[in-house]
């Protein structure tokens, strides 16, 4: 471990390979030697994700250093999936005997289990708390399994109804206040949310019994996001105070547990299906990520990887405007990225000239028509 910090310690500000733009909209590029950004501050300024190269270890980029995430008692850390505002606390899941949820500040790093655990895993969304003091996820195998949350070091179930069969929490507002997951009872598996403690289900679609659930939510815990489900599918969804909107269905199955982010106001979501991440937006509905920063900001993520396959954003800070995750080449090598969206830049193009064209012939058809009819 010590020939891995001094590596780390090498690396400093040469992990930063490319900035791609002028004053406005920019996309950074990180070399390989970074780590795969999978949790981003909300300021945008810090990351943390796998390091790459032999598993088991994570890093976290601050200012400039990258500072490795070890487990002392070996190569186990599996995941990494929040950090808190300043950077200073990285939460994920280690995997020893078994799964476990960390808390990780500044070098030491602690396991997440209470009296009679055997494993415990972190949330999938932002699983920490702005201020770093409170995780949350699901701790079992003792004599209660089920939704749970870590602070000061102790485990304490979350309130779920009598005939509860389980129940899992995803993530936590920034403010510590809002936790949201999911509980399965007899009638099926429902989106759940936690408000200073006290559960509600929130609502889903007909028949939908399979696999819904909560996966992040706002600072304020105002604006929720999910998949919700029903005998077509799976759907992406919010909840603006508590009130169900189907963003978009997707026929093609699974909905891909990972990515799913929401700006502060609810407008923009975010969510990751597969190697190409997709983003809704009101006004203009939903698009693959990289077609909306061509089509809305002019920037092009195949310019800055010619043999893209993938534009995997994970990750937003909740003014919507910057977005983390990794691209993958032809050979499914990745690189970190963050990409600033600036809003004065953000426009609705115009209808192209095709359509235009398409329209006035139309016209020009049912002009003819009416010409041609006769006339009583």
């Amino acid at each position: 471990m010590n020939g891995l910090r001094t590596w780390l310690g090498g690396v400093g500000l040469g992990l930063l390979l490319a900035s791609l733009g002028e004053a406005g909209s920019m996309l950074t590029l990180f070399d390989s030697t970074a780590p795969n950004l999978s949790a981003l501050t909300r300021d945008g300024q810090t990351f943390a994700g796998y390091l790459p190269g032999p598993y088991g270890y994570a890093g976290r980029l601050q200012n400039g250093t990258l500072t490795s995430i070890e487990d002392p008692t070996g190569p186990n850390v599996d995941s990494v999936t929040g950090i808190s505002n300043n950077g200073n606390v990285v939460t994920g899941d280690l995997f020893r005997n078994d799964f476990s949820a960390y808390r990780w500040e500044n070098g030491v790093l602690e396991a997440l289990l209470g009296p009679g655990d055997t494993f415990s895993f972190s949330g999938l969304g932002n699983s920490v708390s702005g201020d770093g003091s409170v995780v949350v996820g699901y701790a079992g195998g003792g004599e209660t399994s089920g939704a749970a949350y870590w602070q000061g070091g102790v485990r304490t179930f979350l309130q779920v109804p009598e005939g509860t069969i389980g129940s899992n929490a995803d993530a936590i507002s920034a403010d510590g206040r809002t936790i949201v997951g999911s509980m399965t009872d007899l009638n099926g598996t429902h989106p759940v949310v936690w408000r200073d403690g006290v559960m509600s289900i929130l609502p889903d679609l007909p028949g939908g019994t399979d696999y819904p659930k909560a996966i992040n939510v706002s600072s304020d815990g105002s604006v929720i996001v999910g998949v919700v489900d029903s005998a077509l599918g799976y759907s992406i969804a919010r909840w603006v105070n508590g009130d169900l909107e189907v963003l978009k269905s997707l026929s093609g199955g699974g909905f891909g547990p990972g990515g799913h982010e929401v700006s502060d106001d609810g407008s923009i979501v975010l969510w990751a299906p597969g190697l190409n991440s997709e983003i809704w937006r009101e006004g203009i509905g939903s698009k693959t990520f990289a077609r909306y920063a061509e089509v809305h900001f002019g920037l092009s993520f195949q310019n800055a990887m010619p043999n893209l396959i993938g534009v995997y954003a994970g990750e937003m800070t909740p003014d919507g405007n910057t977005f983390g995750g990794v691209l993958l080449d032809e050979n499914y090598n990745a690189k970190s990225f963050i990409v600033y969206l600036d809003p004065s830049e953000f426009v609705v193009p115009e209808p192209s000239s095709l359509a235009v064209i398409g329209c006035a012939a139309v016209g020009m058809l049912w002009a003819g028509r009416r010409a041609r009819s006769p006339r009583g």
